[in-house]
């Protein structure tokens, strides 16, 4: 997560203005790009696309090639993963260099960044062969691996040289040293955590960011890490880093999703801690405190979401996916009704005429914030849906009447590799604008939400840490100032939450 924090900064501080579109869409032409090509160059390191790793499985899930063999396992797939190449072979494709650290055997790694497609759908790699590789170099494989991998972890600007001299020696016996081999050893920790993970419902059809947290509060039911707080890793976004994360927006429905999750747990675990994190800029992150929601109010928002889908389904009618995208603009409408904040699509329309695509070749980051906002929405709509089919059981229909019928109506939400880039997003939301259907919403709420109080206790369920994410990375940086400015049109995304 760091590292996807960095880049999105470096974006930003090249491109402070706007950002070029080629970040944040691609389109059908060939890449012309030499991924074996020697030398630097100037350019940004690009930046992962969102929601990358769910869109990925989701394609292999529906590929009746792949479906049978594909699986989540819970914790680090690290071990899972070097323990199938060790004893059947192949090429392991990652990102983590840290797999060559691990007992391969005669398997192989790639990494992501040197694939190429090659005309014809052949793939074209680098592979590297952990075993060749130490004994070319003269040391045992895998006895030294991790030895040469400590090596460098504590003397980075060692020469390969060095550290080839250093593996020559017997392994130390340190503290450090033991705590770094069990990174790379098969503990009883990981053997609980398969154990655990066979009590999951519907492990394998969850993202893996959402198996996480599910992981944790079942690893809590069964005492295991009962006092550790349980956290949890949202995707990168590509939004503005000099506003307030993008996440903050759609708060309230992850609440709900942690919050139906955390009933699997006996009534009386008054000490459970969520920590949620965002953009992490360095190690000492300390994550957002969320406050759990007491099942009276969870029921009450449960229902809140689906008699607004039901009276906006009633009277609008809605082609294919621009009823995720409709259902989104309309929670966060209903969310601003009762809290008494200014709409995305008030901001859109004060703002859109203005601040729209001046060229093709580049998009204002107010806008890039704002169609992050929508997808954050629709993306914690989906681990709503998935939190809710892994906790559905007899406890939970009691809690939660309306939890299946939910559960339901979220199964048909796009799919996340079909979510739409920023600028389609955008022009979707101005089109809703200007068809009425959204000026039909509000006279919906007005009518149906308005007419009741605020409910405030739902409102105050995300607090602040004093290491939270709230402030820009580039503020926290630099000093720059991001609080509300009169002239700054959107400034009001700097004072959500």
């Amino acid at each position: 997560m760091m590292r996807a924090t960095t880049r999105l900064s470096r974006l930003y501080a090249s491109h402070p203005q706007r950002c070029p579109v080629s970040y944040l869409e691609t389109d059908e032409n060939e890449a012309n790009i030499d991924i074996y090509k020697s030398g630097g160059t100037d350019v940004c390191p690009l930046v992962d696309p969102c929601f990358l790793v769910p869109a990925v499985l989701n394609g292999l899930r529906a590929s009746t090639q792949y479906r049978n063999i594909t699986e989540v396992v819970p914790g680090e797939a690290d071990h899972f993963c070097a323990a199938d190449i060790s004893m059947y072979g192949g090429v392991l494709i990652t990102s983590d260099s840290d797999m060559l650290v691990h007992n391969l055997e005669e398997g192989k790694v790639t990494f992501f960044r040197d694939l190429h497609i090659k005309p014809g759908l052949c793939i074209k790699f680098l592979g590297f062969a952990p075993r060749q590789m130490f004994d070319r170099i003269g040391l045992a494989y895998p006895e030294k691996a991790i030895q040469l991998a400590f090596g460098r972890k504590i003397a980075p600007q060692a020469t390969l040289s060095q550290l080839i001299n250093m593996c020559s020696r017997p392994a130390p016996r340190s503290a450090d040293y033991i705590e770094f081999l069990g990174n790379y050893i098969q503990s009883a920790e990981v053997a609980r955590l398969h154990q655990v993970a066979l009590d999951i419902p519907c492990l394998n059809d969850l993202d893996p960011r959402v198996s996480e947290f599910i992981l944790e509060f079942h690893l809590r039911r069964s005492n295991v890490f009962a006092n550790s707080p349980i956290k949890v890793f949202l995707p990168s976004l590509m939004e503005c880093p000099g506003l307030r994360s993008a996440w903050d927006r759609s708060s309230h429905i992850r609440q709900l999703a942690y919050s139906i999750a955390s009933y699997i747990l006996p009534e009386n675990d008054g000490c459970l801690e969520i920590r949620e994190f965002r953009r992490v800029a360095s190690a000492l992150h300390a994550g957002r405190k969320v406050k759990l929601l007491p099942p009276l109010l969870a029921r009450e928002y449960v229902d809140d979401i689906l008699s607004c889908a039901k009276c906006f389904n009633a009277d609008i009618q809605l082609p294919g996916n621009d009823f995720s995208i409709f259902l989104a603009i309309a929670l966060d409408k209903m969310e601003s009704f009762q809290n008494g904040r200014e709409t995305l699509t008030d901001t859109i329309d004060e703002w859109f005429d203005c601040q729209a695509l001046k060229s093709r070749d580049s998009m204002s980051w107010g806008n890039v914030h704002i169609a992050a906002q929508v997808q954050a929405t629709l993306y914690s709509l989906r681990v709503l849906q998935q939190s809710l089919r892994s906790a559905l059981s007899p406890k939970i229909g009691k809690l939660l009447p309306g939890a299946t019928k939910l559960c339901t109506l979220l199964s048909e939400l796009i799919p996340v590799e079909l979510y739409p880039p920023p600028t389609k997003l955008l022009r979707m939301v101005r089109d809703f604008q200007q068809s009425r259907s959204l000026h039909s919403l509000d006279a919906i709420f007005v009518k149906r939400f308005c007419e009741d109080e605020p409910n405030s206790d739902k409102s105050d369920g995300i607090e602040s840490t004093l290491t939270d994410d709230s402030e820009s990375i580039l503020s926290a940086r630099s000093g720059t100032n991001t609080n509300y400015d009169q002239n700054n049109p959107f400034s009001v995304l700097d004072l959500e939450g």
